[in-house]
């Protein structure tokens, strides 16, 4: 068949028939097009996002999401918000590679102590390692890996869980998902293909799933509690670890003690 303009209801018509629809904007990265919308659509969740950010991506490596998560935070203090902000962050541990971009972003949250040997070497001369205090106060940052636990003939056997998805979930109201990471590759200069939905559904039905498979329990909606269970759970479960027994659930902290530094991504 000759190539024809396709209309929107070509798409929405069959859509339809399998139940309600929710609206949703295809973003992209295409640097030969000029198109950076998916780099944009992250910026207007992140400047919007007043209770909670859920990031589950194979890379946390932005350094400018957390520039502007900082900025944010001093604008809403300044204008007398006084509520506390929690981010939720579940990742890989880096294998070398991207390991400076990773310490860059956790540096920059005031997380760099969860790769310290990169933060003791690089203290000194990180123009962020001075941070300023006053733009994290409020601000609640758990970063996670997924590992899984069994018995072996030898005892229990830990195993890391990769993760591979590409989703951000805010205030139960939006989401995006799609092939991006949250990395300068994947923002500026590959190709790359999301959705961005405004549905505090499908929002909160990802949320409420995702949190059960990687905590073992059904998540509430108060953030702040659930914040403080995943604390919990986090370090039962090194304890749990270190003493040689099975986790609990898949999350514990994130951690990367290795030096190398290696290409960004």
């Amino acid at each position: 068949d000759a190539r024809r303009a396709r209309k929107a209801d070509d798409f929405a018509a069959p859509a339809l028939e399998r139940g309600a629809g929710e609206l949703a904007q295809i973003c992209r990265t295409q640097p030969q097009e000029g198109d950076r919308s998916i780099l944009a659509s992250y910026k207007l969740a992140l400047a919007n996002a007043r209770d909670y950010l859920y990031f589950e991506n194979q890379y946390f490596r932005y350094k400018d999401f957390a520039a502007l998560l900082r900025g944010n935070r001093r604008k809403l203090k300044s204008a007398g918000w006084k509520r506390d902000f929690h981010i939720f962050v579940v990742t890989n541990a880096t294998d070398g590679s991207g390991r400076l971009t990773t310490y860059e972003m956790l540096a920059a949250l005031g997380k760099g102590q969860l790769m310290p040997s990169v933060h003791k070497e690089s203290a000194a001369r990180d123009p962020d390692a001075a941070l300023r205090k006053a733009d994290l106060e409020g601000m609640n940052i758990h970063v996670a890996t997924l590992w899984a636990s069994g018995r072996g003939a030898e005892g229990i056997k830990y195993k890391n869980i990769y993760v591979h998805s590409k989703l951000l979930l805010v205030d139960d109201v939006f989401f995006t998902l799609g092939s991006a990471n949250v990395n300068v590759r994947s923002m500026e200069g590959d190709s790359e293909l999301n959705i961005a939905c405004p549905s505090p559904r499908l929002t909160q039905q990802w949320r409420k799933h995702l949190w059960r498979l990687h905590t073992g329990v059904a998540p509430g909606d108060d953030v702040a509690a659930e914040f403080e269970s995943w604390h919990k759970l986090m370090v039962r479960n090194a304890k749990t670890r270190k003493s040689g027994g099975q986790l609990l659930a898949p999350l514990l902290e994130f951690f990367d003690g290795g030096t190398a530094i290696l290409a960004p991504d």
